[in-house]
């Protein structure tokens, strides 16, 4: 216990866990109340609608949850945000740029690098420096 007292970066992820987390169920819980919209305006199939608006929030609550269980809860979730990121680069945001304000994909490409980092890190980060452990 003293060790996680005297290294405050045990506790680092939180930032990102929360952050990640509440943007998705926040997002997919919104999708939730407006399928029929979503699915015109992104031209997706309803059940595709439906599969994004459960990725997003679930997705979003098993990065969070993950913390306090298994690994896999946490990768699973990061997995989940991902895949609806990549979606959202390639479907909609690559081909206005880069800038954000123009509808471009920097956000996405954040946010699908701090889902990617807990999909492929779980619950284990920092424990291996250039490929040795510590």
């Amino acid at each position: 216990m003293k060790d996680k007292l005297n290294n405050p970066s045990v506790h680092a992820h939180w930032f990102l866990r929360v952050a990640l987390a509440a943007v998705f169920m926040y997002h997919g819980a919104q999708k939730f109340g407006m399928l029929d919209a979503f699915a015109g305006a992104a031209k997706l199939p309803y059940i595709v609608a439906l599969l994004v608006a459960c990725a997003e929030f679930f997705g979003g609550l098993l990065v969070f949850v993950g913390a306090f269980t298994k690994d896999i809860v946490t990768r699973t979730g990061g997995a989940f945000i991902s895949i609806v990121m990549l979606g959202a680069f390639f479907m909609v945001h690559l081909p206005k740029g880069f800038d954000m304000s123009n509808g471009g994909f920097e956000y996405v490409m954040t946010l699908f690098a701090i889902s990617t980092f807990f999909a492929l890190s779980g619950n284990s980060f920092g424990s291996c420096v250039l490929g040795k452990k510590k």
